[in-house]
């Protein structure tokens, strides 16, 4: 019935298939820019503490790497041209590998943990991160190395990490 009602207002049937198809295809490009979809590759926000204590546990337990080869750390931090920072994490002698996060640990590859004043805000599966404002004054940043199963690393004892003070200015009133 719809397809004779289309006929008579001169819409042949197939231009209707055309219209939906391009539609979605228009809806799909668009979501891209207007829906926060995450990058695997970079982060997963992590506010909030896990509720298994034994995955807790985890992140105090320290994977000890040779010595004679620990990873070269640095943290640089520069003001975002639009809003919030961004975080570079360089670091040598460590491979980061989304794809293995929460396997067994493999010595020298896994994932970091960004925490803001001693609070876990996100695990980085890349080197790259934006992190939005955060309230004026001074702010801890810390960014350890972690193995596959959140397992921290370390050498001689000491957890790989590195530190920074950021200090957000007054945000201007709009």
């Amino acid at each position: 019935m719809l397809l004779k009602n289309l006929k008579l207002f001169g819409i042949a049937p197939i231009y209707l298939l055309y219209w939906t198809a391009g539609a979605i295809m228009t809806g799909m490009i668009i979501a891209q820019y207007v829906l926060p979809i995450p990058n695997q590759a970079s982060v997963q926000m992590d506010h909030s503490m896990h509720e298994d204590p034994e995955h807790e546990a985890l992140h105090e337990m320290l994977v000890e790497l040779d010595p004679a080869m620990p990873p070269d750390l640095r943290l640089e931090i520069t003001k975002d041209a639009v809003s919030g920072w961004n975080l570079f994490v360089d670091v040598e002698n460590f491979t980061f590998v989304p794809a293995s996060e929460g396997a067994e640990a493999v010595l020298g590859e896994g994932h970091a943990h960004l925490y803001v004043n001693d609070v876990k805000m996100a695990r980085l599966y890349g080197p790259h991160f934006h992190m939005p404002d955060l309230p004026t004054g001074e702010h801890r940043l810390r960014v350890t190395l972690n193995a596959n199963n959140h397992a921290s690393y370390a050498v001689n004892g000491q957890a790989v990490a590195v530190e920074a003070l950021l200090v957000q200015p007054e945000m201007p009133a709009n």
